[in-house]
C-alpha cells in the first residue's frame, strides 16, 4: 500500500466521520429549536393562566367590596358566575395542553436520542 492509497483511506474515514458528526449536529439543533418553540408557547399559555386568575381575582374582590348581605349570596353564585366558570374551565384547559406539549417534547427527546445512537449502543 503507497502513502497515497493510506492518504486517501484516512480521507475516506475522516470525511464520513465528518458526516456523521454534520448529522448529529443538526439533528440536535433540530431539537434545541424545537424545545424553544415548545418553551414559548407553554410561557404564552402561562400568561393566558395569569390572565384568567386575574379576572376571578378581580370578581372576588368585587364580592368583598360589595354589601356584608349580599357577600352570603354572591359566594354561593361566585363559581357559577359566567366569566369564573368559562375561566376555570379555559385554566384546566391550559394546563392539559402544558401537559400535552411535555409529553410530546420527551417523545421528541427520545426520538432524538434513538436516532443518534448506533444499533447495539446503549442511550444515555
Amino acid at each position: 500500500m503507497t502513502l497515497l492509497d493510506k492518504v486517501l483511506i484516512n480521507l475516506h474515514k475522516g470525511s464520513e466521520k465528518l458526516k456523521r458528526g454534520a448529522a448529529i449536529f443538526s439533528e440536535r439543533i433540530k431539537f434545541e429549536l424545537g424545545v424553544v418553540r415548545m418553551r414559548i408557547r407553554i410561557n404564552t399559555i402561562h400568561e393566558r393562566i395569569n390572565e384568567l386568575y386575574s379576572l376571578i381575582g378581580r370578581r372576588a374582590t368585587a364580592l368583598r367590596d360589595a354589601d356584608a348581605e349580599q357577600l352570603n349570596d354572591s359566594l354561593s353564585h361566585f363559581f357559577k358566575n359566567d366569566d369564573v366558570a368559562s375561566a376555570l374551565e379555559e385554566i384546566e384547559k391550559l394546563l392539559k395542553e402544558i401537559d400535552e406539549i411535555t409529553a410530546d417534547l420527551a417523545r421528541e427527546h427520545e426520538d432524538i436520542i434513538g436516532n443518534l445512537k448506533g444499533p447495539g449502543e446503549q442511550k444515555p
